[in-house]
Parts: structure tokens; sequence; C-alpha cells
């Protein structure tokens, strides 16, 4: 057991020695944690007709007012034959009632428009008001996604007139579990 004890602690500490940033989300709810961007595009898989990658999304600019509320843990997956990107989203949803979260897993399939030596394109229009487009830059080696509005005539599109744009960073999310909730009201 001692072992064990020994183990974990010398995993945790070569994990966190890794970090370029550790930083407390805006509600002080959860940390994340920035590795160093040439570990995370050696451990992306990049091979001629597929491309995978796990970060967390961070908005951009990253300011309080744009910050995500929860955290999210992404894999993301392109098939070139399939013609498709699929994002797996892990997250936190609030259940309205203070230090109460459900984990909620989440996909997005987005079409691939391009895949050449220098970079991917994929886009979903499957929302009726917003069209979101992934584009992975291996020069720059970076992926993001951005949210634009459409159907803005639409009365129910009206609420999506912001461009959103997120980054994947390499990393992790850390949640904030203290104080535990109780359940017994």
């Amino acid at each position: 057991m001692k072992r064990l004890m020994l183990l974990t602690a010398f995993l945790l500490a070569a994990r966190f020695t890794q970090a370029q940033t550790i930083e407390a989300s805006p509600n002080g709810l959860y940390h994340t944690m920035e590795t160093k961007a040439d570990r995370f595009w050696a451990d992306a898989q990049k091979f001629r007709n597929r491309f995978f990658i796990e970060g967390f999304w961070r908005a951009e600019p990253n300011t309080p007012d744009k910050a995500n509320v929860w955290p999210g843990k992404v894999s993301l997956t392109c098939d070139r034959p399939a013609k498709l990107c699929t994002e797996w989203d892990a997250g936190l949803m609030t259940l309205g009632k203070p230090g109460l979260a459900e984990l909620n897993i989440d996909s997005t399939y987005s079409d691939i428009v391009s895949w050449d030596a220098t970079s991917i394109v994929a886009r979903n229009l499957d929302g009726e008001c917003q069209t979101h487009t992934l584009v992975v830059d291996y020069a720059a080696q970076t992926v993001t996604v951005t949210d634009s509005p459409r159907n803005q005539n639409e009365e129910s599109c009206k609420a999506f007139k912001d461009v959103n744009t997120f980054v994947l960073k390499p990393g992790s999310v850390w949640v904030n579990l203290d104080p535990m909730p109780s359940l017994k009201k």
C-alpha cells in the first residue's frame, strides 16, 4: 500500500512538472492545467488518414465574460476516408443547486471540408442558429473552433448574435469538490 501511495505521488508530481500554467476559472469552481505545447502535439496522432488529439477548450479572448462556466475535457478524432471529425466533450453541468452538478458527455460531428498537408477544416451545420467550424493547423500547432451566427432573421436565432472562438489547449481540468454538497435537503 505504501508503495502504491509513493507511486501515485510520483506520477502526480511528474504531471505537475510538465505544466506551463495552472489557472483558476473565473467562478473558482475548477482549475485548468496547461501542459507544454510540444508534448501536446507529439502526443497527437497524425496519420495520413486519421488525426486524434485531447485537451480542453478555452475561449479566445480568455476573458471572464467569455470563459466557460463549467469545465470540459475534449477528445477530437478526424477520419479522412469517412470525411468526418468527431468531438467528444465530457463536462460538468450545474443542476441549479449550489455544489451539485451532473457529468455530461456530448458529441459534435463535423463534415470535413478540406484536408491537406498543412490543415484540416471541418464544418457542422446541424444547428439551426450557428455554424460550427473546426480548424486543425499543423504549422501553427493549433486546433480552433469558431461558432458563427446564422439565420438571424429567424426569431429563435436572434440570441445567437456573437461569434465565439475556442482554442483546444493541452492539459487537464481539475474540479473543486470541496465542500461536498449535502444531498439530504
